[in-house]
Formats: structure tokens, sequence, C-alpha cells
């Protein structure tokens, strides 16, 4: 008997052995170990590193079986939801826009609410405000209400300040590398802002060209958009979900009451920024937190619904579908 033939039958059982866990209690022939003596000590190797693999043999089945549970739950691997119809996307769209056709409808009423709302908070915070409905749309949307205050203008000091301060964000953020690339973009761009903000105050702080009054037109303007524009998306993205109509729409319908809610105190407190502090951040304001924002709660309603969707059918073989 060769000796290659004797180490593929010493090395088969001792495989299969390992896989057991029991290396030492396997059978092996008194003829094998006939044949391996007679063939000589070369064989000695291979074995003995067999021996020696067998503890670790043992840890790493044993970590395979922690590894490879005896349940799988659908929503956690391979997962993929089945075809939805054309007719169910159809439906939500339709009560969507007829949701959107209710807000186009009734603009005034909700914008005047809206405004008074805001109006009654700052009034509360010691801050007046007048009332005033100008020119927004040539037709449809002729007018919208808005809400005009005092504000106070930087001094030159302060605009000289924010220009170096500007400036300096601009040069030295980009060269932090461990900075990741979103936030450095963000915190350039309301720089750049700020230092035609402040550049503008130095040279001609009297020829400013904007004041409360436009603020509050392309803030209004923005958050009627959003309005309309939040249950669309959400429609869009809630169609694909297996679950009830009825509960999307109400996501939807609560997405746009808390879009309602959020917008009116953010115009509160952007106003009261703009009559305490300085009009000079009045653009990167609008910028970092204004209505352009608003997507950063869409995504995070919609990702808390769609975990507690997947944690209630995370039994449900009927709705996880496997790739393969």
């Amino acid at each position: 008997m060769s000796s290659t033939f004797v180490f593929s039958r010493i090395f088969t059982h001792s495989f299969f052995a390992l896989l057991q866990g029991n290396l030492l209690g396997s059978r092996i022939h008194a003829q094998m170990w006939d044949d391996f003596s007679h063939n000589g000590m070369g064989l000695m190797m291979p074995f003995a590193l067999a021996m020696a693999l067998a503890p670790l043999s043992a840890q790493l089945l044993e970590k395979l079986r922690f590894l490879f549970k005896d349940r799988i739950f659908f929503h956690r691997a391979y997962k993929k939801l089945p075809h939805f119809s054309v007719w169910t996307m159809a439906k939500l769209l339709l009560l969507v826009g007829i949701l959107d056709v209710l807000i186009f409808i009734y603009h005034r009423e909700l914008t005047h609410g809206f405004v008074t709302m805001v109006r009654g908070i700052l009034l509360r915070c010691g801050i007046y405000t007048d009332l005033l409905y100008w020119p927004f749309l040539p037709v449809v949307i002729r007018n919208m209400p808005i809400l005009d205050s005092a504000c106070l203008f930087p001094s030159w000091h302060l605009a000289l300040y924010t220009l170096v301060v500007a400036l300096v964000i601009i040069v030295i953020l980009p060269r932090l590398y461990r900075i990741p690339r979103a936030i450095v973009v963000y915190f350039v761009l309301l720089s750049l802002l700020n230092v035609a903000s402040a550049a503008f105050f130095l040279l001609a702080p009297h020829r400013f060209p904007y004041d409360i009054a436009d603020f509050s037109m392309l803030y209004m303007g923005t958050q009627l958009g959003m309005w309309l524009l939040i249950p669309l998306v959400l429609a869009v993205v809630l169609a694909p979900l297996p679950a009830y109509l009825f509960e999307k729409l109400l996501v939807i319908f609560l997405t746009v009451v808390y879009a309602v809610t959020f917008g009116a105190i953010r115009y509160a407190a952007l106003l009261y920024l703009l009559n305490k502090v300085t009009v000079l951040y009045m653009a990167a304001m609008f910028f970092a937190v204004g209505p352009l924002i608003d997507f950063f709660y869409v995504v995070a309603i919609y990702s808390v619904y769609v975990n507690i969707l997947a944690l209630r059918l995370q039994k449900a073989q009927e709705i996880w579908r496997w790739l393969f």
C-alpha cells in the first residue's frame, strides 16, 4: 500500500472525526496504524498537524453553530418584498391627490391660521409683528399672508468679525480630513453666505436688499410648497410596503400635521432671532434650518414607520420572499 493512499485514508478518518468534535475517540483500524508505521515517519507531520488543529476545529464548529442559528427571521436575511400592483399605487396617489387638492383649495385659511399662530407665539415673547398680505402668484394664490416686524442691523465690528471667522472656516475646514465631507460642504456653504452678507454690510450697509417681509415671503412660499410636496413623496415610497391603505394615509396625514406644527415653531424662532440678533445671518439661517431641510424629519418618520412595520411582520413568511 502506497504512502499516499495510507495518508489519504488517515486524513479522511481524521477529518470526519474533527467534524464530530472528538478526534481522539475516532476508530482507526489497526491495519492502518501498521501501514503507517511501515511506511516510515514521513507521514508523522501531517498527522501531528491534524491532531494539533483538533481543538481549533472544535472551537470553529461551535462558532459556526452560533452564527448559523436554527431560526432565521425572514426580515433579517435575503429579504425581498413581494411585487405590488399598479392599482395599489394608483389608489394611494389618488387619495393623496385629494389631500393636496384640499390643501390647495383651503390654502388661504391654512396659511392665515398658520401666521396667526406664529404671531401669537411672538407676542408672548415680547415681539410685535404686523400681518400683511403680499402678492404671491398672478393666478390662484394671489396674496400670501406674512409677518413683518422690526429687525436689528449688525454693527461694523460684528460684520468684520463674521467675515474673518467665515473666511477661516472656508480655508481651514476643508483641510480637516477627519471631518465628514458632507459636514464640510454644509458649513462651507453657510460660511460663503455669511461672507457675502458681511461684505455687504461692510461696504454698503444702507443698501442691504432684504428685510423681514422678504424673508417671510420666501419662507411662507417654500413652506406651502413643502405641504403640497410631502404627501406625494411619501405616497411613492410607502406604496410598495405591505401595509393597509388607511395606515399609509394616516402616516402621510400625521407627517403633514407635524410639518405645519414644526414650521410654525421654526418660523417664530427665526423671526425672534432676526429681531433680537441681526439680519446679517438671514440667508445662512434660511438655508441652515429653513424649509429646505424638511426632508430630514420626513425621512426620520418614514424610517420609524418602516422599522415598526418590519418588526410586526418579522415572522410572516408569506410577506418576505427569498432572493433565490
